[in-house]
């Protein structure tokens, strides 16, 4: 029984690996700037929720269970710029952060990267790029510009 859960352990890493696309990369470039304003902002304070449950038994009977769940801080932030909109959000510091830096329509200077999935022709004998497609933006930082 030992033998075959570690051979059935052994085939499972070895096929994941086969199976890993090494055809495709994801490719960050340096950071880049632009100038955006300040679209939107948001803050929801930490409070205390109570969720409902419901539970089933083998018999199909139905109850509720309450749970109180503590949610923490919440902070977003929404920079309206070209080529696109970068939205912070979450209960972190550096949310909190970038919250408190900034006043709806304030003029920010963003940077970030531009994520693109590069994907290769791996049926030759080098790889070679056979198509690039962006997959969005990575947020890096903003700072304040003063008027």
């Amino acid at each position: 029984m030992r033998r075959t859960l570690k051979n059935l352990l052994a085939f499972g890493l070895i096929g994941t690996a086969a199976c890993t696309p090494k055809d495709r990369e994801v490719e960050l470039s340096e950071i880049l700037y632009e100038d955006a304003i300040v679209k939107e902002r948001v803050y929801v304070p930490a409070h205390n929720e109570t969720i409902v449950l419901p539970k089933l038994d083998f018999d199909f009977n139905l109850s509720f269970e309450f749970e109180e769940v503590s949610v923490d801080a919440f902070y977003k932030t929404v920079f309206d710029g070209e080529p696109a909109d970068f939205s912070i959000e979450g209960p972190n510091d550096e949310h909190k952060k970038t919250w408190e830096k900034f006043g709806d329509g304030e003029k920010a200077r963003v940077g970030y990267r531009k994520k693109t999935l590069l994907i290769y022709d791996m049926t030759k004998a080098e790889k070679e790029l056979k198509q690039r497609e962006l997959m969005g933006y990575e947020f890096v930082e903003a700072v304040k510009i003063n008027p």
